[in-house]
């Protein structure tokens, strides 16, 4: 019995031996010709603007749109802001007028002059006009005291901000918002 054990041995190594080096040779002949790959990872830019038209002889806003300028699909969402100013824009300390004009189904109105665009905005495209057909906003003149001439003129700034459309989740917990079966936005704070 300890004949055979010692007659198998030498078989058992130079199988191993065999194994070692066939092993050897294919990993040296993957490594040789495989191609080198390099993962690139590119991070998500969430960015926008604003793209608006003023007519300033006719003192009216006429166009308000948004520009995903990032690199991912993204919601937008707009503030109007108004305030006075002025002959030389300096803000004056009056009351800001109310907003009122006609918006685009498109867009959703939330709390404090926040417009969110319903749909998802893909990289470098821009949103439908805010305004609705044929709408514009007018800008209004104050007469702070005739006798002195001091005249204000409301102004608004238009801000908007952009939030990664994916995941959704994120979106309703960032903004506060809901949306219908189509992933639109439906309702907002």
């Amino acid at each position: 019995m300890m004949n055979k054990k010692i007659r198998f041995l030498p078989v058992l190594l130079a199988a191993l031996l065999v194994l070692t080096m066939a092993s050897g040779s294919v990993f040296a002949y993957m490594k040789s010709k495989t191609p080198v790959f390099e993962n690139e990872i590119i991070p998500a830019a969430v960015t926008c603007e604003t793209v608006e038209e003023t007519d300033a002889e006719k003192n009216i806003k006429t166009s308000i749109k948004v520009k995903n300028t990032g690199n991912i699909d993204a919601y937008l969402r707009v503030c109007l802001v108004t305030y006075w100013v002025d002959e030389n824009d300096n803000i004056m300390p009056v009351p800001s007028e109310k907003l009122d004009f006609k918006y685009s189904d498109n867009w959703v109105k939330g709390s404090n002059d926040i417009y969110y665009y319903k749909s998802a905005v893909v990289p470098g495209a821009l949103t439908e006009e805010l305004l609705k057909e044929a709408e514009s906003i007018k800008l209004k003149t104050y007469i702070a005291d005739a006798e002195k001439g001091t005249t204000y003129y409301q102004r608004i700034d238009v801000f908007a901000e952009a939030i990664q459309a994916l995941p959704i989740d994120a979106v309703k917990e960032s903004w506060k918002v809901t949306f219908d079966g189509n992933g639109l936005i439906s309702v907002v704070p």
